[in-house]
This record gives C-alpha cells, structure tokens and sequence, in this order.
C-alpha cells in the first residue's frame, strides 16, 4: 500500500483552539483512530464528521448486526481494505454470521438469509443512488421511518469515510492483515 498522502495529525500538532476537535473525537469513541488523525489536518470539519458518526454507532436505533453487516458490504463494494480489516472482526463480534461475512466478502449475497439480503441489499442500492420502492417499505417495516432515514445517512456517512481512507491512502495499522481480497 503506497504511503499515506496526509499527515497523521497528533494533539499536540494542533493549535491550542483546535484541541477540543480532538477531545471531541476522544470523547465519543475512546480514543482518535487513524482515520480522525487523517481528518483532523481539517479539525472543525474532523470533529462535525465524528460527531455524526456518533449519532449513527450511540443514538441511532439501528441494530449493531445489521449495521455491522452494512459496514461490510459498503467496504466490499468501494475495495475499501481499512474499513473492511478493522470491522471483519467487529461484525463478528456483533453477530453477524461467519457464513455472512463470507458472502459479502465474494459479493454472493444470494447466500446471506432474508433478513441479512435486505439490509446488504439496501446498503448497494443507496451506493448506486437506485433505493427501489420495494427494498425501502422492506427496510421501513424492519426499522421504522426514523431508523430507516438514520440507515441511509449510515451508508452515506461509511461511504464518505471509504472514500476518505482511499483519497488519503490511510495506511492499514502496524500488524493489521489485509482481511480484504482487492484483485
């Protein structure tokens, strides 16, 4: 993997009013991962960025398996090694099937179960701006309508950070084994 092209930024980088961009980050998920240290080369915009991605992992009602299992298909559809490296054992910890991370990882989603089909299936149709009627009243009926608004920006947000990690070249962590197969 070619050489990150922005800094890693650390707290002590920053200007003393910048700082609390990176507490804020700190704050809401334990520490500043690689990624936010990328984003941070812009801290108001690193901290607005994290603060959604907050909302979606704390408030949103959308269960950990299938946005797990969504994190999985977007990472598979963008090639995108960091997102799919750091959260392949993640899902498995939330739940998500050794037999779902499997299919996703060789795009054969006709082997993942109804359930696991629609939120997968969602997930590609949103990347694709192409949310047919029928995959959105399915995904409602499992959410509701606030979850289900609160899923699209969940695809749109993990999207955006893939596209970041790729744009930046985010390097994946020292001892991280690409868990992704990208021809």
């Amino acid at each position: 993997m070619p050489a990150s092209r922005v800094p890693y930024v650390k707290k002590e980088d920053l200007a003393p009013a910048a700082q609390g961009a990176w507490d804020r980050i700190a704050r809401g998920r334990g520490m500043v991962h690689p990624n936010y240290q990328q984003l941070l080369n812009s801290p108001e915009l690193a901290a607005r960025v994290c603060a959604v991605g907050d909302y979606i992992l704390h408030e949103s009602k959308i269960p950990r398996v299938d946005r797990e299992l969504s994190v999985l298909t977007i990472s598979r559809e963008l090639n995108c090694q960091f997102e799919w490296s750091v959260h392949e054992p993640m899902s498995k910890a939330a739940g998500v099937r050794p037999e779902a991370v499997d299919a996703v990882r060789h795009r054969q989603y006709e082997r993942l179960t109804p359930r696991e089909r629609i939120f997968a299936d969602f997930s590609r149709e949103v990347l694709k701006d192409n949310v047919s009627d029928a995959a959105w009243n399915a995904m409602e009926k499992i959410l509701g309508r606030q979850a289900t608004v609160d899923f699209v920006i969940h695809v749109g947000f993990v999207a955006m950070i893939c596209y970041c990690m790729d744009a930046f070249k985010l390097d994946l962590n020292p001892g991280m084994q690409p868990l992704l197969p990208i021809p």
